[in-house]
């Protein structure tokens, strides 16, 4: 069963400019998951999809000496900043440019990965022909969740009517355990149709992930966050991957 990687970074960005090119341990950071990728034996092909000519630049001198790298360039509907990466794929798929049975997402503002996240999430999408998604348990108990209420006298609202903060139970080890979606990996099954589900979570199963794993920069309190990561457990002898022993 063919499968290859899909690395979206488009140039434009709200919150954080350049995003996708931000240094990150002295390289920019889709540069990390490009590396990612091309070290799976399983990928066949690695799409690196952009609408940036620098970007593309960059990555093919980096990485277009190895044979199954190359580079999406982009039509100017999949590079406006409504464009969903979601829809880019399925746009890919029904031109038929892409012929894969298996594509698996990974977004570069998702860096810190373990080499065996990826094998594992392949492994679980080949073994129940399913999809596949990577999640991770919140930071905080969500049932202490509430939101502003304007309608209360102390201008705050459950979301939940059993919320500790009106039972006062807050023993952290009674609290339900909620996980997200993350933008780490997804390993999308096409099975044999040139049609996609509406969502990636269509029937998909999901892999838990670690809290290193979960970090996705979208501001610069997530950058820093993850420099430090990289810098502290990411070496030379592991790199592109957090090495398998640290934040089980």
């Amino acid at each position: 069963m063919e499968s290859v990687a899909f690395i979206p970074a488009r140039a434009g960005s709200v919150r954080l400019r350049d995003k996708n090119f931000l240094d990150l341990a002295g390289r920019p950071l889709f540069e990390w998951t490009v590396a990612q990728a091309l070290e799976i034996e399983d990928f066949t092909e690695v799409i690196f999809s952009t609408d940036s000519k620098d970007y593309a630049a960059y990555a093919l001198d980096c990485f277009g000496h190895k044979t199954k790298f190359r580079v999406h360039y982009r039509d100017e509907t999949d590079s406006s900043g409504t464009a969903r990466i979601y829809e880019v794929i399925k746009r890919l798929r029904e031109s038929k440019e892409m012929k894969a049975d298996m594509l698996t997402l990974m977004l570069p503002t998702a860096p810190i990965r373990r080499k065996s996240t990826i094998t594992s999430n392949l492994a679980l999408s080949r073994e129940s022909g399913c999809s596949v998604f990577s999640a991770a348990s919140y930071d905080f108990h969500v049932p202490f969740a509430f939101e502003r209420g304007q309608e209360t006298s102390n201008g705050w609202k459950p979301l939940f009517s059993d919320s500790p903060m009106l039972t006062g139970n807050t023993r952290s080890q009674d609290q339900v355990n909620y996980f997200h979606p993350t933008g780490t990996i997804s390993t999308i099954q096409f099975g044999g149709s040139a049609s996609l589900p509406n969502t990636l979570y269509t029937g998909a199963k999901f892999l838990p992930i670690s809290r290193f794993e979960n970090l996705d920069i979208d501001t610069s309190e997530d950058l820093l966050l993850t420099r430090l990561v990289a810098s502290s457990y990411i070496h030379a002898d592991s790199w592109p991957f957090l090495p398998e022993d640290m934040d089980h």
